[in-house]
């Protein structure tokens, strides 16, 4: 089976203007939202969440998009920043591998 895990993100700057950032993170599969974190509250520039998903058998995406947003309870959420990464049946086991966000 095809899986990917997102533990963390360190983000260079604030997108909150009053307080403490509270991130969450989204997944898109080919375009297809396919998991949503929580918001890691108060967690500033530095969240965690450890979440991973597993795709069924022989369901490899051609690439995988991973959102950072800051969680707004009065207003519209901010958008941090996002990364795509392509994807293919024989790239193997990748370990650990960190990208870098890009706010487009």
């Amino acid at each position: 089976p095809f899986s990917v895990e997102v533990h963390e993100a360190r983000l260079n700057r604030s997108f909150s203007k009053i307080s403490y950032m509270d991130p969450y993170a989204i997944i898109t599969a080919d375009g297809v939202e396919v998991e949503r974190t929580k918001a890691d509250r108060n967690a500033h520039k530095s969240p965690h969440w450890e979440v991973t998903h597993t795709f069924g058998a022989g369901e490899v995406p051609h690439s995988l998009k991973i959102d950072i947003g800051d969680k707004n309870f009065l207003r519209k959420d901010v958008f941090c920043g996002a990364v795509t990464i392509p994807c293919a049946e024989d790239m193997g086991s990748v370990e650990h591998q960190e990208f870098v966000l890009t706010k487009r």
